[in-house]
């Protein structure tokens, strides 16, 4: 038996004529150089390339186009080369993949400067190349698993389990935060108690200056109270124990417990 019997099945791949726009020298032959290179690296890839005819032949750049144009095929190529209008002249090399079975589009590019016919072939073929050898493997989507009806009807999702270091910390939180509220509450209470008292050396009976403590008791009070504030839910979320659901309980008052709205 000949080896080409056990040879891989080709992939077909419809390949789209190079649209060629600004200065060309000679558009026939750029264009047929363009596409042998492209054929020959869609061959080489084990794929079966068709080069499309009339109306299919039109230039495509994106996603709806490329995938009218790949039809029935595994794959769908197409390249525009586009003067950079510069002297010497240098072309922009723009080349577009789609895959039939992830529906997928991607498109590269590459400058190409002071080309002639063979280098820009050559350097458009090898962007194919690497583009063709560098595709990320299909990303298939998979139907989800079927749930009985008891699982669909009575399920409801778990709530999220705290761990030794959140609590830790959320505890921690509360402690400082109680502490220093405590602190705060304090400082004001001194503050106002000196508030108004002589702020005079005790050798002179006939002095009247009086101490302002104000910013003192505004500081104090609106610190620790803010303080004091934050302790509260840090402290309930920090010992607060999670819910027990009885088999009673159903999906809707599940969810509403943990906070969840649906």
């Amino acid at each position: 038996m000949s080896g080409d019997a056990h040879a891989e099945p080709r992939a077909e791949a419809v390949l789209v004529p190079t649209e060629l726009s600004g200065f060309v020298p000679s558009r026939d032959e750029w264009q047929h150089a363009f596409d042998s290179r492209l054929r020959d690296v869609l061959v080489a890839k084990q794929s079966l390339p068709t080069l499309a005819q009339g109306a299919e032949a039109a230039p495509c750049r994106d996603a709806a186009c490329a995938r009218a144009r790949a039809g029935g095929a595994a794959l769908a190529l197409g390249a525009r080369v586009i003067e950079d209008e510069r002297t010497p002249p240098g072309y922009n090399l723009h080349l577009w993949l789609y895959r039939s079975v992830d529906q997928t589009f991607w498109q590269f590019e590459r400058a190409c400067p002071g080309c002639t016919e063979a280098l820009g072939a050559d350097a458009l073929g090898t962007l194919a190349d690497r583009a063709l050898s560098t595709l990320p493997a299909p990303q298939l989507a998979t139907p989800p698993k079927p749930q009985s009806p008891i699982q669909s009807t009575n399920a409801w999702p778990a709530p999220p389990a705290k761990t030794a270091r959140s609590v830790v910390a959320l505890r921690g939180s509360a402690i400082t935060a109680g502490l220093l509220g405590l602190g705060a509450i304090a400082f004001g209470i001194f503050e106002l108690s000196i508030d108004h008292t002589r702020h005079c050396p005790p050798a002179d009976p006939n002095c009247a200056a009086r101490i302002d403590t104000s910013y003192g008791q505004v500081f104090g009070f609106v610190t620790g109270g803010a303080l004091l504030s934050a302790s509260v839910p840090l402290a309930v979320f920090g010992w607060r124990q999670a819910p027990h659901l009885t088999p009673e309980v159903t999906s809707k008052s599940a969810a509403l417990a943990f906070g969840w709205n649906l």
